[in-house]
């Protein structure tokens, strides 16, 4: 397991994560998302300006779980929560 958000109470870029390839489940949740949105992004290790995009299925006003089939090893994974208010205890794990 390994968490991109914990319990954030304010919009924010999370840490990167070097995802080990494979298959991969994301878990959002949060006590009150207040108009925000978390984003589940991926960039590739080999690019340099290191440009990230939105999962398909990867952005959540609410909670959610997305499965992901395959991800290459490489891969670079982070949790992005933009355009909240007062946001309260939002949290997001990867379970590889």
């Amino acid at each position: 397991m390994t968490i991109l958000l914990d319990n954030v109470g304010a919009d924010t870029v999370g840490d990167t994560f070097p995802f080990k390839g494979g298959p991969a489940i994301i878990f959002v949740r949060a006590d009150n998302y207040d108009g925000g949105t978390v984003s589940v992004e991926i960039a590739s290790q080999n690019d340099t300006a290191v440009r990230f995009d939105v999962l398909t299925d990867g952005a959540f006003i609410i909670d959610g779980t997305v499965k992901i089939d395959y991800l290459a090893n490489g891969s670079l994974l982070r949790a992005v929560l933009t355009g909240a208010t007062s946001p309260e205890n939002v949290f997001v794990d990867v379970l590889q």
